[in-house]
């Protein structure tokens, strides 16, 4: 009985150890195929659009606001005197979270139709 204890425990430090090595490769292959594109919008062409927003999230983040809309990014830049339209914001907060410097998160909050929960909201 010893013995078959003895040989399950090796079999499955052996499984352990393959694991780890497994997940050390396929993050590694993950950070090869990954460039860093969280400073992209630093130097994109609508970059004054991309700091406007990323502006927006720094202060909210000041007063503990965690999630912002994109209505509320709207009105944090007109607040700094900047004008900027809702469809260049919502396409500006798609681009930051392609490029990783944000996350999308589905807002259901302030549904009240059945086409409003289908339709695409997020908070950022």
């Amino acid at each position: 009985m010893l013995g078959l204890n003895r040989l399950a425990l090796a079999a499955v430090a052996a499984l352990a150890k393959r694991l780890y090595v497994l997940h050390l490769r396929s993050t590694y292959k993950y950070q090869q195929r990954m460039p860093d594109t969280s400073f992209n919008y630093l130097a994109a062409e609508k970059t004054d659009l991309y700091r406007a927003v990323m502006r927006a999230f720094s202060e909210a983040k000041e007063h503990f606001l965690v999630h912002l809309r994109p209505e509320d990014v709207l009105g944090r830049a007109a607040r700094d005197g900047q004008r900027l339209d809702l469809d260049a914001v919502k396409a500006a907060l798609g681009q930051l979270v392609e490029w990783g410097n944000l996350q999308a998160e589905p807002d259901t909050s302030r549904v009240t139709t059945v086409e409003d929960f289908y339709r695409a909201r997020y908070l950022y």
